[in-house]
């Protein structure tokens, strides 16, 4: 006899739908022939633990990814001689009458809690969208909590934010996060926002009120945002970043041009002692050995201590040639 899934199974299932992983990585599960997904009982917890999943409510996958997840579960049960119960149709037809928007949401778990961020729709938007050593910075901070909490950190590329909301969840006191275009930094904002926590944006000079009530340690945790231009760092920007305990980035390093302005600035950091750690995914290897070039030029070492590093495995995603580099002055 065909068991009922277990909610293990569940949870899995509503993590793939909130992170919006391919929906064919789903269909092993679905197809294990030990359990029923599509009787009616199992329709019903589909309706509520994924169509109806708080989190996606407050904070949508695409449009797009809820008609074809939505679609992909109504195919398997008929596949399966099942009849699809009248709200999970109901939700479907409703989505083929809506329009994509621009962004959506993506919820990552991290442990017992849940990161929700706003990524845009297309990759060319490069600051507002997921990258993997974004993920692979976040793990290590959420994997050892003990050495951010209490800290100042600075974060430069900040991006969709969720390195920055990590550094929160962690504990950290002073967070600045930066990026170049006001679409970014405003999206920045509402990271911080979405996760339930306030944020100031010093480029606006205004305060930002979270979305709800997610964070406990709100107020322990003070949240900057500000618009950072690597060649032409303001007087305020460069302030804040010289007064904290570390800076850290994640793929930053993928335009020659703007390397060379992110060593300038990594310099100033370095000359005062901060410690800088930069996570970098390998992709082009000609970019990557000018970025370290440009390193040595301006008397910085670096080290990769991506194998050195205590880490849990918290998020879904590839870490094969992921580097971590911590960068100091030469001795």
């Amino acid at each position: 006899k065909m068991q009922a899934p277990t909610e293990d199974q569940w949870n899995l299932v509503r993590r793939h739908y909130r992170e919006m992983k391919p929906i064919k990585q789903i269909y092993t599960t679905w197809r294990d022939p030990m359990y029923d997904w599509f009787c009616d009982a199992s329709q019903q917890q589909f309706l509520t633990k994924i169509i109806q999943d708080p989190v996606c409510l407050r904070a949508p996958p695409s449009v797009r990814y809820q008609k074809g997840f939505i679609n992909s579960f109504v195919q398997e049960t008929e596949s399966h001689g099942e009849e699809v119960i009248f709200p999970i149709l109901d939700r479907y037809m409703k989505l083929l009458e809506m329009d994509e928007t621009n962004d959506h949401f993506i919820s990552y778990q991290a442990r017992d809690q849940v990161i929700t961020i706003q990524v845009a729709n297309t990759f060319n938007e490069v600051g507002l969208t997921t990258w993997e050593a974004g993920l692979f910075l976040t793990e290590w901070i959420l994997s050892n909590p003990q050495e951010w909490k209490g800290k100042r950190i600075g974060e430069l590329g900040s991006g969709v934010g969720i390195t920055a909301v990590g550094l929160a969840m962690a504990g950290a006191s002073t967070i600045v996060g930066s990026d170049y275009t006001e679409v970014v930094l405003d999206n920045l904002c509402r990271a911080f926002n979405l996760n339930g926590y306030h944020a100031w944006d010093a480029s606006r000079s205004v305060m930002t009120d979270p979305t709800h009530t997610a964070a406990s340690n709100d107020t322990q945790t003070e949240c900057r945002v500000l618009q950072l231009d690597w060649e032409h760092p303001s007087d305020l920007a460069t302030s804040e970043f010289l007064r904290m305990d570390a800076v850290i980035a994640a793929d930053c390093v993928y335009d020659r041009g703007l390397i060379v302005h992110l060593v300038n600035l990594l310099r100033k950091f370095a000359d005062n002692a901060i410690p800088i750690y930069i996570a970098t995914t390998r992709r082009n290897p000609d970019t990557l050995a000018f970025f370290l070039d440009q390193l040595q030029s301006k008397g910085l070492q670096y080290e990769d201590i991506a194998n050195q590093i205590h880490m849990d495995d918290i998020f879904e995603y590839r870490r094969e040639g992921i580097l971590l580099h911590k960068i100091q002055l030469a001795a």
